[in-house]
């Protein structure tokens, strides 16, 4: 077949209008494929900075942790501390009730002396001055 043949010009024209078809094509594609790289490139920059904002709220509780870890440890300290305080007191409590109570003599009563104490009477304390009074006077005059 010759290049005048009409089916020959068709099938020419038809490729031509396949490459064309093809270049369309291509060229869609690759604005496509643009926009979707545009939007990657967004997104990626959209989720490094949610990223660095999560970096910087962790560096923030990381910074913050630090002080509470050591008050938590300084809490724990004072209870046990106070814990052990509180036995000691509880020990020495029960140690002086027991002190108390086990003592060999306990007062039972107030001391009473009785109608009748035992002892001189008042008057032979009197009559006792009374003698020693003169007697004491005659030793200072001799």
């Amino acid at each position: 077949m010759s290049a005048e043949h009409p089916t020959v010009k068709a099938a020419q024209e038809s490729q031509q209008q396949i490459g064309r078809h093809v270049h369309e094509e291509l060229a869609n594609a690759a604005r496509a494929v643009e926009v979707d790289l545009r939007l990657g490139n967004n997104r990626i920059a959209m989720l490094e900075e949610q990223l660095a904002a999560a970096d910087g709220r962790l560096e923030k509780v990381a910074a913050l942790r630090a002080p509470y870890a050591g008050l938590i440890a300084d809490v724990k300290k004072r209870t046990e501390l106070s814990e052990r305080a509180q036995q000691r007191l509880a020990d020495a409590r029960a140690s002086q009730a027991t002190a108390n109570s086990a003592s060999l003599i306990s007062r039972i009563d107030s001391p009473d002396t009785g109608a009748c104490p035992v002892g001189p009477s008042r008057m032979v304390i009197v009559l006792t001055g009374l003698v020693g009074g003169v007697l004491a006077g005659v030793a200072w005059s001799c």
